[in-house]
Protein backbone atom coordinates (compact mmCIF):
# COMPACT_ATOMS: atom_id res chain seq x y z
CA UNK A 1 0.00 0.00 0.00
CA UNK A 2 1.36 3.46 -0.93
CA UNK A 3 2.24 5.92 1.84
CA UNK A 4 -0.43 8.52 0.85
CA UNK A 5 -3.12 5.81 0.77
CA UNK A 6 -1.97 4.46 4.12
CA UNK A 7 -2.08 7.96 5.64
CA UNK A 8 -5.54 8.60 4.21
CA UNK A 9 -6.83 5.30 5.59
CA UNK A 10 -5.39 6.09 9.02
CA UNK A 11 -7.02 9.53 9.00
CA UNK A 12 -10.36 8.07 7.94
CA UNK A 13 -10.23 5.51 10.76
CA UNK A 14 -9.34 8.18 13.32
CA UNK A 15 -12.31 10.25 12.17
CA UNK A 16 -14.61 7.21 12.32
CA UNK A 17 -13.55 6.39 15.86
CA UNK A 18 -13.84 10.03 16.97
CA UNK A 19 -17.43 10.09 15.69
CA UNK A 20 -18.36 7.26 18.11
CA UNK A 21 -18.14 9.72 21.03
CA UNK A 22 -17.95 6.90 23.60
CA UNK A 23 -17.00 7.64 27.22
CA UNK A 24 -13.27 6.96 27.69
CA UNK A 25 -11.93 4.07 29.74
CA UNK A 26 -9.38 5.77 31.96
CA UNK A 27 -8.04 2.73 33.82
CA UNK A 28 -6.64 0.41 31.17
CA UNK A 29 -5.00 -2.91 31.99
CA UNK A 30 -1.79 -3.78 30.17
CA UNK A 31 -1.96 -7.15 31.93
CA UNK A 32 -5.39 -8.74 31.62
CA UNK A 33 -7.26 -8.97 34.91
CA UNK A 34 -8.29 -12.52 34.10
CA UNK A 35 -4.59 -13.37 33.82
CA UNK A 36 -3.66 -11.63 37.06
CA UNK A 37 -6.30 -13.66 38.87
CA UNK A 38 -4.23 -16.78 38.17
CA UNK A 39 -1.56 -15.40 40.54
CA UNK A 40 -3.98 -14.37 43.30
CA UNK A 41 -4.87 -15.76 46.71
CA UNK A 42 -8.40 -15.50 48.09
CA UNK A 43 -8.73 -13.76 51.43
CA UNK A 44 -11.82 -14.84 53.43
CA UNK A 45 -12.99 -11.26 53.90
CA UNK A 46 -11.22 -9.16 51.27
CA UNK A 47 -11.34 -11.39 48.21
CA UNK A 48 -8.54 -11.98 45.72
CA UNK A 49 -5.17 -10.30 46.19
CA UNK A 50 -1.60 -10.49 44.89
CA UNK A 51 1.73 -9.17 46.05
CA UNK A 52 2.99 -6.19 44.05
CA UNK A 53 6.71 -5.33 44.04
CA UNK A 54 7.80 -1.83 43.06
CA UNK A 55 11.01 -2.41 41.12
CA UNK A 56 11.96 1.27 41.29
CA UNK A 57 11.81 1.09 45.10
CA UNK A 58 12.75 -2.49 45.99
CA UNK A 59 13.42 -1.47 49.59
CA UNK A 60 9.67 -1.03 50.10
CA UNK A 61 7.59 -3.86 51.47
CA UNK A 62 5.39 -5.70 48.93
CA UNK A 63 1.93 -4.18 48.54
CA UNK A 64 -1.21 -6.31 48.69
CA UNK A 65 -3.56 -5.48 45.83
CA UNK A 66 -6.52 -7.03 44.07
CA UNK A 67 -6.26 -7.93 40.39
CA UNK A 68 -8.12 -4.73 39.49
CA UNK A 69 -5.41 -2.67 41.18
CA UNK A 70 -2.50 -4.28 39.33
CA UNK A 71 -1.13 -4.08 35.81
CA UNK A 72 -2.93 -0.95 34.62
CA UNK A 73 -2.12 2.56 33.52
CA UNK A 74 -4.36 5.61 33.35
CA UNK A 75 -5.07 6.64 29.75
CA UNK A 76 -2.60 4.18 28.31
CA UNK A 77 -4.36 4.83 24.99
CA UNK A 78 -6.21 8.11 25.47
CA UNK A 79 -8.19 8.09 22.20
CA UNK A 80 -11.30 5.96 21.56
CA UNK A 81 -10.29 3.69 24.42
CA UNK A 82 -13.66 2.05 24.93
CA UNK A 83 -13.75 0.59 21.42
CA UNK A 84 -10.19 -0.69 21.90
CA UNK A 85 -11.19 -2.36 25.18
CA UNK A 86 -13.89 -4.18 23.21
CA UNK A 87 -11.21 -5.49 20.85
CA UNK A 88 -9.16 -6.86 23.76
CA UNK A 89 -12.23 -8.22 25.49
CA UNK A 90 -13.01 -10.53 22.59
CA UNK A 91 -9.86 -12.50 23.43
CA UNK A 92 -9.83 -12.07 27.21
CA UNK A 93 -13.32 -13.50 27.66
CA UNK A 94 -12.16 -16.81 26.16
CA UNK A 95 -9.16 -17.29 28.46
CA UNK A 96 -11.00 -18.98 31.37
CA UNK A 97 -11.62 -22.10 29.26
CA UNK A 98 -7.86 -22.38 28.70
CA UNK A 99 -7.17 -21.94 32.41
CA UNK A 100 -9.74 -24.61 33.21
CA UNK A 101 -8.06 -27.02 30.78
CA UNK A 102 -4.64 -26.36 32.35
CA UNK A 103 -6.07 -26.83 35.85
CA UNK A 104 -7.39 -30.22 34.71
CA UNK A 105 -3.90 -31.33 33.71
CA UNK A 106 -4.06 -30.80 29.96
CA UNK A 107 -0.54 -29.79 28.91
CA UNK A 108 -1.01 -29.97 25.13
CA UNK A 109 -3.68 -27.47 24.00
CA UNK A 110 -6.17 -28.45 21.32
CA UNK A 111 -6.74 -26.29 18.22
CA UNK A 112 -9.26 -23.96 19.86
CA UNK A 113 -7.12 -23.39 22.96
CA UNK A 114 -4.06 -22.85 20.77
CA UNK A 115 -5.83 -20.10 18.84
CA UNK A 116 -6.90 -18.42 22.08
CA UNK A 117 -3.34 -18.54 23.37
CA UNK A 118 -1.92 -17.17 20.12
CA UNK A 119 -4.40 -14.30 20.27
CA UNK A 120 -3.46 -13.71 23.92
CA UNK A 121 0.23 -13.53 23.01
CA UNK A 122 -0.58 -11.09 20.20
CA UNK A 123 -2.71 -8.95 22.49
CA UNK A 124 -0.12 -8.62 25.26
CA UNK A 125 2.73 -8.16 22.80
CA UNK A 126 1.02 -5.10 21.29
CA UNK A 127 -0.91 -3.71 24.27
CA UNK A 128 2.37 -3.06 26.05
CA UNK A 129 4.75 -0.35 27.14
CA UNK A 130 7.27 -1.81 24.73
CA UNK A 131 5.07 -1.37 21.66
CA UNK A 132 3.87 2.07 22.75
CA UNK A 133 7.48 3.22 23.18
CA UNK A 134 8.29 1.98 19.67
CA UNK A 135 5.26 3.82 18.30
CA UNK A 136 6.35 7.09 19.90
CA UNK A 137 9.90 6.72 18.60
CA UNK A 138 8.75 5.93 15.07
CA UNK A 139 6.87 9.23 14.95
CA UNK A 140 9.32 11.63 16.56
CA UNK A 141 12.35 10.60 14.50
CA UNK A 142 10.64 10.83 11.05
CA UNK A 143 8.99 14.10 12.11
CA UNK A 144 12.38 15.64 12.81
CA UNK A 145 13.76 14.32 9.51
CA UNK A 146 10.82 15.67 7.47
CA UNK A 147 10.92 19.03 9.25
CA UNK A 148 14.63 19.41 8.51
CA UNK A 149 14.05 18.32 4.92
CA UNK A 150 11.34 20.97 4.43
CA UNK A 151 13.42 23.85 5.81
CA UNK A 152 16.63 22.80 4.07
CA UNK A 153 16.55 20.62 0.94
CA UNK A 154 12.90 21.32 0.03
CA UNK A 155 12.75 25.08 0.54
CA UNK A 156 11.61 25.60 -3.03
CA UNK A 157 8.68 23.21 -2.67
CA UNK A 158 7.71 24.75 0.68
CA UNK A 159 7.81 28.27 -0.78
CA UNK A 160 5.61 27.13 -3.67
CA UNK A 161 3.11 25.33 -1.38
CA UNK A 162 2.67 28.38 0.90
CA UNK A 163 2.28 30.70 -2.11
CA UNK A 164 -0.30 28.36 -3.66
CA UNK A 165 -2.31 27.77 -0.48
CA UNK A 166 -2.04 31.17 1.22
CA UNK A 167 -0.85 33.60 -1.43
CA UNK A 168 2.12 34.51 0.76
CA UNK A 169 5.86 34.61 0.28
CA UNK A 170 7.94 32.91 2.93
CA UNK A 171 10.60 35.21 4.38
CA UNK A 172 13.74 33.99 6.10
CA UNK A 173 14.59 30.94 8.16
CA UNK A 174 12.00 31.76 10.80
CA UNK A 175 9.29 31.83 8.14
CA UNK A 176 10.40 28.47 6.73
CA UNK A 177 10.26 26.86 10.15
CA UNK A 178 6.88 28.41 10.94
CA UNK A 179 5.22 27.07 7.81
CA UNK A 180 6.96 23.70 8.06
CA UNK A 181 5.48 23.30 11.56
CA UNK A 182 2.09 24.44 10.30
CA UNK A 183 2.21 21.95 7.43
CA UNK A 184 2.99 19.11 9.84
CA UNK A 185 0.63 20.20 12.62
CA UNK A 186 -2.21 17.88 11.69
CA UNK A 187 0.08 14.86 11.98
CA UNK A 188 1.27 16.18 15.37
CA UNK A 189 -2.33 16.51 16.53
CA UNK A 190 -3.07 12.92 15.53
CA UNK A 191 0.03 11.79 17.40
CA UNK A 192 -0.52 13.80 20.58
CA UNK A 193 -4.20 12.87 20.88
CA UNK A 194 -3.24 9.16 20.69
CA UNK A 195 -5.47 8.89 17.62
CA UNK A 196 -2.59 7.52 15.59
CA UNK A 197 -1.60 5.17 18.44
CA UNK A 198 -5.18 3.89 18.80
CA UNK A 199 -5.51 2.99 15.14
CA UNK A 200 -2.02 1.55 14.76
CA UNK A 201 -2.30 -0.54 17.94
CA UNK A 202 -5.35 -2.37 16.65
CA UNK A 203 -3.83 -2.73 13.19
CA UNK A 204 -0.56 -4.13 14.51
CA UNK A 205 -2.43 -6.48 16.87
CA UNK A 206 -4.28 -7.96 13.90
CA UNK A 207 -1.07 -8.13 11.85
CA UNK A 208 0.78 -10.00 14.60
CA UNK A 209 -2.18 -12.32 15.09
CA UNK A 210 -2.19 -13.13 11.37
CA UNK A 211 1.58 -13.58 11.33
CA UNK A 212 1.57 -16.26 14.03
CA UNK A 213 -1.86 -17.77 13.31
CA UNK A 214 -0.42 -21.04 11.96
CA UNK A 215 2.12 -21.44 14.77
CA UNK A 216 2.08 -24.00 17.54
CA UNK A 217 2.46 -23.26 21.25
CA UNK A 218 4.26 -25.01 24.07
CA UNK A 219 3.05 -24.99 27.67
CA UNK A 220 5.93 -24.39 30.08
CA UNK A 221 6.06 -25.36 33.74
CA UNK A 222 8.49 -24.00 36.33
CA UNK A 223 11.31 -26.10 37.75
CA UNK A 224 10.26 -28.38 40.62
CA UNK A 225 9.53 -26.45 43.81
CA UNK A 226 9.22 -23.13 41.99
CA UNK A 227 6.46 -21.05 40.43
CA UNK A 228 6.14 -18.16 38.02
CA UNK A 229 5.62 -14.47 38.69
CA UNK A 230 4.38 -11.90 36.16
CA UNK A 231 5.57 -8.41 35.26
CA UNK A 232 3.73 -5.40 33.89
CA UNK A 233 5.29 -6.21 30.49
CA UNK A 234 4.45 -9.91 30.60
CA UNK A 235 4.84 -10.82 26.92
CA UNK A 236 7.89 -10.34 24.73
CA UNK A 237 9.76 -11.82 21.81
CA UNK A 238 13.06 -13.64 22.25
CA UNK A 239 15.89 -14.67 20.00
CA UNK A 240 18.39 -17.22 21.24
CA UNK A 241 21.99 -16.25 20.54
CA UNK A 242 25.15 -18.27 21.26
CA UNK A 243 25.77 -16.82 24.72
CA UNK A 244 22.61 -14.91 25.51
CA UNK A 245 18.89 -14.42 25.01
CA UNK A 246 17.94 -11.26 23.14
CA UNK A 247 14.49 -9.82 23.94
CA UNK A 248 12.23 -7.51 21.93
CA UNK A 249 13.25 -8.50 18.42
CA UNK A 250 10.79 -8.32 15.53
CA UNK A 251 8.17 -11.08 15.63
CA UNK A 252 9.33 -12.49 12.30
CA UNK A 253 12.90 -12.74 13.63
CA UNK A 254 11.96 -14.21 17.02
CA UNK A 255 12.60 -17.77 18.07
CA UNK A 256 9.64 -17.53 20.42
CA UNK A 257 7.15 -15.27 22.14
CA UNK A 258 6.63 -16.07 25.82
CA UNK A 259 4.24 -15.11 28.63
CA UNK A 260 3.25 -16.51 32.04
CA UNK A 261 -0.30 -17.87 32.30
CA UNK A 262 -0.33 -18.46 36.05
CA UNK A 263 1.72 -19.71 38.96
CA UNK A 264 2.38 -23.10 37.34
CA UNK A 265 2.09 -22.48 33.60
CA UNK A 266 3.45 -20.24 30.87
CA UNK A 267 2.99 -20.27 27.11
CA UNK A 268 5.64 -19.99 24.42
CA UNK A 269 5.37 -19.81 20.66
CA UNK A 270 6.87 -23.01 19.28
CA UNK A 271 8.81 -22.85 16.02
CA UNK A 272 9.18 -26.23 14.25
CA UNK A 273 12.98 -26.30 14.65
CA UNK A 274 13.12 -25.45 18.37
CA UNK A 275 14.57 -28.19 20.57
CA UNK A 276 12.61 -29.19 23.70
CA UNK A 277 15.60 -28.42 25.93
CA UNK A 278 15.31 -24.75 24.90
CA UNK A 279 11.87 -24.58 26.47
CA UNK A 280 13.14 -26.17 29.69
CA UNK A 281 15.85 -23.53 29.88
CA UNK A 282 13.34 -20.78 29.07
CA UNK A 283 11.04 -21.90 31.89
CA UNK A 284 13.96 -21.71 34.32
CA UNK A 285 14.85 -18.16 33.13
CA UNK A 286 11.33 -16.80 32.82
CA UNK A 287 11.07 -15.09 36.21
CA UNK A 288 14.37 -13.35 35.65
CA UNK A 289 13.21 -12.21 32.20
CA UNK A 290 9.94 -10.93 33.68
CA UNK A 291 11.84 -8.77 36.15
CA UNK A 292 14.19 -7.53 33.43
CA UNK A 293 11.40 -6.60 31.02
CA UNK A 294 8.98 -5.10 33.56
CA UNK A 295 8.41 -1.36 33.42
CA UNK A 296 8.03 -0.85 37.17
CA UNK A 297 6.04 -3.66 38.79
CA UNK A 298 6.02 -7.43 39.15
CA UNK A 299 3.22 -9.44 40.72
CA UNK A 300 3.16 -12.83 42.42
CA UNK A 301 1.11 -15.15 44.55
CA UNK A 302 1.37 -14.20 48.26
CA UNK A 303 2.62 -17.67 49.16
CA UNK A 304 5.18 -17.96 46.37
CA UNK A 305 8.17 -16.75 48.38
CA UNK A 306 9.31 -14.80 45.31
CA UNK A 307 9.13 -11.32 46.82
CA UNK A 308 12.68 -11.38 48.22
CA UNK A 309 14.03 -12.71 44.93
CA UNK A 310 12.25 -9.99 42.92
CA UNK A 311 13.43 -7.22 45.22
CA UNK A 312 17.04 -8.46 45.11
CA UNK A 313 17.02 -8.72 41.31
CA UNK A 314 15.47 -5.28 40.95
CA UNK A 315 18.53 -3.41 42.17
CA UNK A 316 20.85 -4.67 39.42
CA UNK A 317 18.20 -4.41 36.70
CA UNK A 318 17.18 -0.86 37.64
CA UNK A 319 20.79 0.28 37.51
CA UNK A 320 20.65 0.00 33.71
CA UNK A 321 16.95 0.30 32.78
CA UNK A 322 14.49 2.82 34.10
CA UNK A 323 11.12 4.10 32.87
CA UNK A 324 8.01 5.99 34.02
CA UNK A 325 6.09 4.22 36.75
CA UNK A 326 2.80 2.53 36.06
CA UNK A 327 -0.02 2.29 38.54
Amino acid sequence: MSEPKTANNLLAEVERLAALREPPVRKQHVVSRVLLKQFAERHPRHGLYLLSIDLDHPERAPARKGPGGCGFEEDFVAFASQSLEHVWGGTEEKLPEVFNALANGIDSPDYVSTQILLDTLSLHLVRSHTYRDVHFRTFTKPYALIFNLLVNDMQGQLHAAVLREKGLHVVGREGLEHYARELLQHAVDLFESHGMLRVRMEQVYRQVRDLIADSDVRILTPPPGHEFLIGDVPCFTLRFEPDSVRPNVAVAEAATVVMPLGRHHAVALARPDTDAIVFESLAAQLNDLQVQQARSKVYMHPGSGLDDYARQRAASVRATTRGPASC
